[in-house]
């Protein structure tokens, strides 16, 4: 309870407000805008598991030369073709990389299935026996 004559800070405040709505509106809102380009700029999504490892480990320091020394393992994407048949998908696939290689600033660089590698080396690639 406020003695008579005197008046509470919340009264106040909420007399203040009353009294100039537009203000208190526009102040609202560069609050809102601010903490929104604070939260912009602060804010982030990591989703790469290791980073939350510390950088110290010696496994991360391995992953880090090994990152280093071979940069075309780094940010990949797989993408499986399939097909009726292994000729159509090794089809499919090289079209795929044809196309791909077409624009360098969306994939630096492809590699089909069918490649030489995978014809020499396939059988070690074979699913293993279920038990």
């Amino acid at each position: 309870m406020t003695e008579p004559g005197r008046t509470g800070g919340l009264e106040l405040w909420l007399t203040r407000v009353t009294q100039h709505p537009l203000v208190t509106l526009a102040l609202c809102c560069a609050l809102a805008i601010a903490a929104a380009v604070a939260a912009a700029g602060l804010l982030g999504v990591n989703s790469d598991p290791i980073s939350m490892l510390d950088e110290d480990l010696p496994f991360r320091q391995t992953d880090e030369r090994l990152r280093e020394a071979f940069p075309k393992l780094d940010d990949n994407v797989l993408a499986v073709v399939e097909a009726p048949t292994p000729e159509q998908a090794a089809l499919a696939a090289r079209q795929l990389a044809s196309r791909l290689d077409r624009v360098p600033e969306v994939a630096g660089w492809t590699w089909a299935s069918g490649s030489a590698f995978f014809v020499e080396n396939g059988l070690f690639f074979l699913p293993l026996p279920q038990p």
